[in-house]
């Protein structure tokens, strides 16, 4: 079975983004540089999102309770 992510965690879609706004901005990196880039990005959005998805938890007015 295929688990599902949400798209901002996908590296495929971080790296096209990357890409485009290199494009757009008229940035040429060579393609190593290119692979940190979208891994850098990836790791920073996986850790803001947690960080947002802790600080949610934290500010929570009820409490989670397994079924």
């Amino acid at each position: 079975m295929m688990t599902s992510k949400p798209w901002y965690l996908s590296m495929g879609v971080v790296g096209a983004l990357i890409t485009i706004i290199l494009a757009a901005l008229q940035i040429d990196l060579d393609q190593e540089a290119k692979n940190l880039l979208t891994e850098n990005v990836t790791s920073l959005l996986t850790a803001v999102f947690g960080l947002i998805a802790l600080i949610g938890r934290i500010r929570a007015k009820t409490s989670v309770r397994l079924k």
